[in-house]
């Protein structure tokens, strides 16, 4: 990662998956507390509509505070209801808070971020040949 600029101001570079092109950014999540955290590998994800979902094993330890449960519409158009816990996402000094959904299938092992995550940063998202860059709009 890459962060340039005065603190108003910032640039990341992420990566791609090796194997299947996604677009990646190592960032570290925690509860309010923010003594437990962790760095995780992330995935962005643009057709997520939330700030971030993580697997509810993974979220746990992190101490974040249970906000309820809310229903969302999946890709294939079920509805699910996933525990929603306030907690923050930081790269590199730069950190936000928001809603991440607690995804309880144990078959998701991604965090994702999503578009509520992007626009928290005021931030645009380049994906091309080179990898993946997130950058202020003051940039």
């Amino acid at each position: 990662m890459l962060n340039t600029g005065s603190p108003e101001m910032f640039t990341w570079a992420g990566r791609y998956c090796e194997n299947t092109g996604t677009p990646i950014l190592r960032v570290t999540v925690s509860g309010n507390a923010l003594e437990h955290a962790i760095e995780v590998d992330a995935i962005i994800d643009t057709g997520f509509a939330g700030f971030v979902l993580m697997p509810i094993m993974q979220a746990l330890p992190l101490g974040l505070t249970l906000v309820g449960v809310a229903e969302f519409t999946l890709a294939d158009g079920r509805t699910a209801a996933n525990y929603t816990g306030l907690g923050s996402v930081s790269i590199e000094g730069e950190s936000r808070s928001g809603i991440f959904v607690l995804e309880s299938n144990p078959e998701c092992g991604n965090v994702l971020l999503g578009m509520a995550f992007l626009r928290r940063l005021d931030a645009s998202l380049t994906v091309d040949k080179a990898g993946v860059t997130i950058a202020s709009q003051e940039a």
